[in-house]
């Protein structure tokens, strides 16, 4: 509820008062962190809880892959999606749509800068 209002503040502090999060509520503070900018911030907080031994699920590294893109972290993205190979946890029909975005943003900054040198050596 928080976290789609805009009260980041206010979400961090129920979720510190929560004892024992589990994977929905886990879940629902990353969408929240990522959907108001604070990416960064979403990623650490879903590297403490994977460290914790917490088993994440699909909508959980789905939800953080989608975060990445959404927010120019393409190659976060993908790394995402090798841990989440590598924790044996299958995509769904969500999780591919996220991860070609973030193959289509990589493969047109890289055009980009061909075209930029491209346009310097025409150019000068």
């Amino acid at each position: 509820m928080y976290g789609k209002h805009g009260s980041t503040s206010e979400m961090l502090q129920v979720f510190d008062e929560v004892a024992q999060m589990d994977v929905g509520s886990f879940n629902a503070l990353v969408s929240g962190l990522a959907r108001n900018g604070l990416v960064d911030y979403a990623l650490e907080v879903f590297r403490q809880f994977e460290g914790q031994g917490i088993e994440l699920n699909v909508v959980s590294w789905t939800s953080m892959i989608s975060s990445c893109t959404q927010n120019e972290k393409d190659i976060e993205a993908l790394d995402l999606f090798r841990e989440m190979q590598f924790a044996g946890v299958k995509p769904n029909s969500v999780t591919i749509p996220c991860l070609l975005a973030a193959c289509a943003n990589i493969a047109l900054l890289l055009l980009d800068q061909e075209i930029k040198d491209v346009s310097l050596k025409i150019c000068g």
